[in-house]
């Protein structure tokens, strides 16, 4: 990275050696490896669309697929880097996933096709560590193996891939990259079951992980002084971080992603101090409290360095200015040197018309930089890491300017809905209450830097002791200091208390095995303002030296709530009884065992069939019709997108499927009868309701008051249950019918 400071250094040219070191001395918004380029304020409207959300968790394929950065929390897909069959039939797909540069503190959650995975004892999966997957949607399909930082070259243990057939044949280097290894297990399909139970969709599964960004240094613990303690490579790095200052700094100095910046240039006490003020513990307007500025991102490596840091700066709500060849940083608040909520402040100096020389501007706002409502996107982790956006207006502004005045802005960093309101407020009202003041003024001012706030007092635009944020300074060509600042007012920026902020409704998503919408779990303390495994402590205030207080940071989520799995079990449980005056209909409402001779309303009569200690069969015999049937009827399930009962039927001499039978669920108020017709002592039948709308089946998944009932299934094992099938089938075989369809004529051998 040296060599492209260089390059872009050459480029700007000399301008002369007083120039040149008294403009290093003024500095500038954001200079050095940058230039004089000026990078705009947080609050200047424009989408940030390089790694949006949309495309950050997006499975990508491809050899020129950039691998991204993540800081803090985020969800991002995987790039498919290597994909191969393997075993009999080719039955294994083992796939590579590149996740993020390394190393990472570690991977939360994996969701595969959208569906999570069990997670692992203690939140995070072991690094090199194989996991089989023995529950849920992919259970005994799935083995996962995950590295935060890649292995040594020859990637020795990764002994997963190695069971590919080309892997282990060449040596293969992922230094400094986070990775996921998938085997992927498809299973014969013989039967509709088979394929009701296959949970993959076709081609190379989809995957996303949930990353416990990239370890970096936690500049609050510096010590003192303009020089950090040691070099970017040695400095300690034992946890990602949540803090946007020390994940600017990381990528800062990272030469290899990053920008390279050797530790000479960097001011290590502003960014200590500035970090220690986004740590800072305040109240959000919903009640909960937190830290005061987060970061979460996803850093396109693909981006330009520029636009990348300006996007991390944004987050941090702050200036980077470049003075006297170290980059310092302030975060635009009330004005404290320490304390992001305070509005006490000292002015870096106090401007007078005597320091004032040539021309002057005082500039109020107007359309291109006033609003009547703000609108800030942001990504919420509770809501599926997906795009959301707050809004701040105030009606009575809206019919005093008569139009909408909209301003939209992103902040791709900010995962804390709380956070985003608060920048939301903060725009809105600094747009509307603060003036652009210029002017040139004596050599005096070089004390001065951006982001100071200065007081000025003129006669001529009747200003007194009133306090601007400088915002750029340069040198004019008769050697003059010129400045460009923005009113300051403290009482826009301490956090909201007040105002009501609504915590966000259970998401709902669709899901092609459910019936109905599946509740995203959520937990109680959102995840914006607890992230999961946060170890820097929240700052709470400062003793009379003025040090730092600190309490540890919430770790309420350091466990976070399983999401359920519904396609794992495709049965139905819940069914329709009404109860109605001691008739069958009187059997529990979570049983569809409801079997029995052919229109009989006697209750003991109708379960004869299911219950060993009943043994009227001759009452049934009299009352079986004459052909080759036998009739029975269950509870219709409460689900009304079940609408068919399935019958297939099965030859249990050599298992071979004959065909099926609907019937359509036409009574949901009671129970519904269904005749079986051609039953023989060799049929066996299942049951399964259907959606006929888009196929699926689902079992019988009841669990009946009666005992349970032992028949012998398809494979010619004695089992027991208590479902719908076992009574069905149990009734078969224990009349033992018998049929001539010559004579049509149905027989039971009645036995004891």
């Amino acid at each position: 990275m040296g060599s492209a400071a260089d390059a872009i250094g050459d480029a700007l040219g000399a301008i002369g050696d007083f120039f040149s070191s008294a403009f290093s001395a003024i500095g500038n918004t954001l200079g050095g490896l940058f230039g004089g380029v000026s990078v705009p304020d947080f609050d200047v409207p424009g989408g940030d669309t390089d790694t949006g959300p949309q495309g950050v968790t997006v499975t990508k394929t491809g050899s020129q697929v950039a691998i991204p950065v993540v800081y803090g929390f985020r969800r991002v897909g995987g790039r498919i880097i290597f994909a191969e069959t393997n075993g009999t039939r080719n039955s294994f797909l083992y796939v590579i996933y590149a996740v993020a540069e390394g190393r990472i503190r570690g991977i939360n959650r994996i969701h595969i096709q959208d569906i999570e995975l069990p997670r692992p004892t203690g939140g995070l999966y072991t690094s090199g560590q194989k996991y089989n997957i023995t529950s849920g949607r992919y259970a005994n399909r799935l083995q996962v193996q995950v590295f935060n930082n890649g292995l040594v070259a020859g990637l020795g243990s990764n002994d997963l891939a190695k069971e590919s057939a080309s892997w282990g044949q060449r040596s293969r280097g992922a230094q400094n990259m986070a990775y996921v290894v998938c085997r992927f297990e498809w299973k014969e399909i013989k039967s509709q079951e088979d394929a009701d139970a296959n949970p993959y969709r076709g081609g190379i599964p989809t995957a996303q992980f949930d990353v416990l960004g990239k370890m970096v240094y936690d500049v609050t613990q510096h010590t003192s002084g303009a020089d950090l303690s040691a070099d970017y490579d040695s400095l300690s790095k034992t946890a990602n971080s949540y803090n946007p200052v020390s994940n600017l700094l990381d990528y800062l100095m990272n030469p290899v992603y990053g920008c390279g910046i050797p530790k000479e240039e960097i001011d290590a006490d502003s960014f200590k101090r500035a970090a220690i003020k986004c740590n800072q513990r305040v109240q959000y307007s919903t009640g909960y409290s937190g830290k005061a500025i987060t970061c979460n991102a996803v850093i396109g490596t693909k981006s330009t360095l520029f636009t990348n840091v300006k996007r991390l700066l944004a987050g941090t709500r702050g200036f980077m200015p470049f003075i006297q060849g170290r980059y310092k940083i302030n975060i635009e608040d009330g004005g404290n040197a320490t304390d992001i909520t305070s509005s006490t402040l000292t002015s870096a100096f106090d401007v007078t018309e005597k320091h004032m020389v040539g021309d002057i501007a005082l500039k109020g706002e107007d359309k291109q930089n006033k609003y009547n409502q703000v609108i800030v996107k942001y990504i919420d982790p509770d809501l599926g890491f997906t795009e959301q956006e707050v809004a701040y207006t105030e009606s009575a502004d809206v019919t005093a300017d008569g139009e909408d005045l909209i301003g939209e802005f992103d902040f791709h960093t900010i995962s804390n809905k709380n956070q985003a309101t608060d920048i939301a407020r903060l725009i809105y009202k600094k747009s509307r209450n603060q003036r652009f003041l210029s002017f040139s003024a004596t050599p005096e001012l070089l004390e001065v830097e951006p982001g100071d706030i200065i007081t000025v007092t003129s006669t001529v635009l009747n200003l007194s002791q009133t306090t601007f944020r400088v915002l750029s300074m340069s040198f004019t060509k008769d050697g003059f200091v010129s400045i460009q600042a923005r009113e300051h007012i403290a009482s826009l920026y301490p956090f909201v208390q007040n105002e009501q902020i609504v915590l966000p409704s259970q998401t709902y998503k669709p899901s092609m095995y459910a019936l109905t919408p599946l509740a995203k779990t959520n937990p109680v303390v959102p995840i914006g303002v607890a992230p999961p495994l946060d170890n820097e402590d929240v700052v709470t205030g400062f003793d009379s030296a003025g040090a730092a207080t600190t309490t540890a940071p919430d770790n309420s989520n350091n466990t976070l709530p399983q999401s359920p799995d519904v396609g794992a079990n495709r049965t139905v449980t819940q069914f329709i009884g009404t109860g109605l005056n001691g008739s069958v209909d009187d059997i529990p409402v979570n049983s569809t065992l409801l079997v029995g001779g052919a229109y009989t309303r006697n209750y003991n009569n109708w379960l004869a069939g299911l219950i060993p200690s009943i043994t009227n069969w001759t009452w049934i015999q009299a009352h079986q019709s004459t052909s080759d049937t036998f009739a029975f009827a269950y509870h219709p399930p409460e689900d009304s997108m079940l609408d068919t009962l399935r019958l297939y039927y099965y030859n249990r001499s050599d298992n071979s499927l004959q065909g099926y039978f609907d019937k359509n669920v036409f009574r949901r108020d009671r129970a519904n009868n269904v005749q079986i017709n051609l039953i023989t002592e060799d049929t066996y039948i299942v049951p399964r309701f259907r959606n006929s709308y888009d196929n699926k089946e689902y079992a019988d998944g009841s669990a009946n008051s009666t005992a349970t009932i032992t028949y012998i299934n398809l494979n010619n094992q004695s089992v027991t249950g208590t479902g719908l099938e076992a009574a069905i089938n149990e009734f078969i075989q224990r009349g033992g019918f018998k049929a001539n369809p010559n004579t049509s004529v149905t027989f039971h051998n009645l036995g004891g």
